[in-house]
C-alpha cells in the first residue's frame, strides 16, 4: 500500500535480498559452464549500474539527499530546533514526523494528528506525513495536516507558543 515498501532504495525490501541472490546463483548455474563467468559479470555490472542510478551510493550531503531527507533551509532547521527547545523535556507531545526523533526520548510522544496525553503540539507545516488510524505507515496528507493545524489553532484548549518559518508549537491551555 505504500511506495517505500517496494522502492529499492529503502530497507523494506531487505527481506527479499537473500532470495534474489539465491535465484541469481541458481540461474547462473543453469547456464553452460562457458557462459557462466560472462553472465555473472553482466549481472554484477547491471547491479552496479542500477545501484548508481537509483541507489544511495551517490548520496552526498549538500549534493543529493539520502532517502526521505529533504533539502531544508538553514532558517527552517533553526525553526525546528527552536520549536523543540520550547517544549520542556518531560512533557507529553504530539508532533509531525520530521521533529519526532528529536522529542522521542520522553515517555509520551504522539504522531500528529493524534493528541493522546499531549500537553504540547509541534507542527512542521512542510511535513505532511501523518499517522492514520489502524495503520503503521505514515501517509502524505497535506489536506489532513492543514485541517489538524486549523483545528488546534481555533481551539480554546490550545494556545500558540511558537511560530517561525512554518513551524508551530501549541501548548495546552490551563483552562482546558
Amino acid at each position: 500500500d505504500s511506495a517505500p515498501t517496494t522502492d529499492p532504495r529503502t530497507h523494506y525490501i531487505a527481506a527479499i535480498v537473500p532470495f534474489l541472490m539465491a535465484a541469481s546463483v541458481f540461474g547462473l548455474a543453469q547456464l553452460p559452464r562457458r557462459h557462466r563467468v560472462p553472465a555473472a559479470g553482466f549481472v554484477l555490472m547491471l547491479c552496479l549500474g542500477l545501484s548508481l542510478l537509483v541507489g544511495q551510493l551517490l548520496a552526498v550531503p549538500g549534493i543529493k539527499a539520502l532517502g526521505y531527507q529533504s533539502e531544508l533551509s538553514t532558517a527552517h532547521i533553526d525553526a525546528l530546533r527552536g520549536a523543540v527547545a520550547v517544549v520542556p523535556d518531560e512533557e507529553p507531545v504530539s508532533t509531525t514526523n520530521r521533529v519526532g526523533a528529536h522529542v522521542s526520548a520522553r515517555r509520551y510522544v504522539y504522531s500528529v494528528p493524534f493528541l493522546g496525553r499531549a500537553e504540547w503540539v509541534i507542527i512542521d507545516t512542510s511535513d505532511a506525513l501523518l499517522a492514520k488510524t489502524g495503520s503503521t505507515i505514515l501517509e502524505w496528507d497535506p489536506v489532513g495536516l492543514e485541517a489538524f493545524r486549523e483545528r488546534i489553532q481555533r481551539s480554546s484548549s490550545w494556545r500558540k507558543a511558537f511560530d517561525r518559518d512554518g513551524v508551530l508549537v501549541f501548548r495546552k491551555s490551563s483552562r482546558a
